[in-house]
């Protein structure tokens, strides 16, 4: 379940900016959620594309959708709550999603031990990166697809995924 205080502190500690003078967040933090609640970290609700994704109670249902309604600023911190996602091939592009070395833009799973699982057996590619630069991906599961990542066009420059490493297709 929600709670703001805990929420705030995992911003901190994923190296979200805070004002020295309000405390206020100073990054653009997003949500996403599947159908479900069940072991939820993130958000309060199930997703659902026509909410904003702005906040843990209005989650947006897929992170292509997200992506279309949005573009990533440098420290901006996307999080993917619990669940399964279905809806086809992830494509972040440096229109979408184009970080800094010291403010990356990250795609977060839940760390709470649970699961965060883009699965779509049959389609080539999970997530395609394209000219995307400094973009963390940490706590995420892509299977099924013939290639897990796939970057492509000159990828993602500083690129971090902490997850396991099969599935990784780079070409230029």
């Amino acid at each position: 379940q929600y709670d703001a205080t805990a929420v705030q502190g995992l911003f901190r500690d994923m190296g979200a900016f805070e004002s020295p003078f309000t405390g206020e967040i100073l990054t653009n933090t997003y949500f996403v959620n599947d159908s479900s609640t069940a072991g939820d970290l993130y958000t309060t609700c199930v997703g659902n594309d026509a909410n904003d994704g702005l906040t843990p109670s209005t989650p947006k249902r897929s992170l292509t959708n997200l992506l279309g309604v949005y573009d990533m600023d440098p420290g901006d911190i996307v999080y993917i709550d619990t669940g399964t996602y279905t809806n086809g091939t992830v494509r972040i592009t440096n229109a979408d999603a184009d970080g800094t070395p010291s403010s990356p833009i990250r795609f977060v799973g839940p760390t709470n031990g649970a699961v965060a699982v883009f699965s779509n057996f049959g389609l080539r590619n999970g997530w395609v990166l394209s000219n995307a630069r400094n973009v963390h991906v940490r706590a995420i599961t892509i299977r099924g697809f013939t290639n897990g990542v796939y970057v492509a066009h000159g990828g993602a420059i500083n690129m971090s995924i902490s997850n396991e490493l099969r599935g990784l297709t780079i070409r230029s």
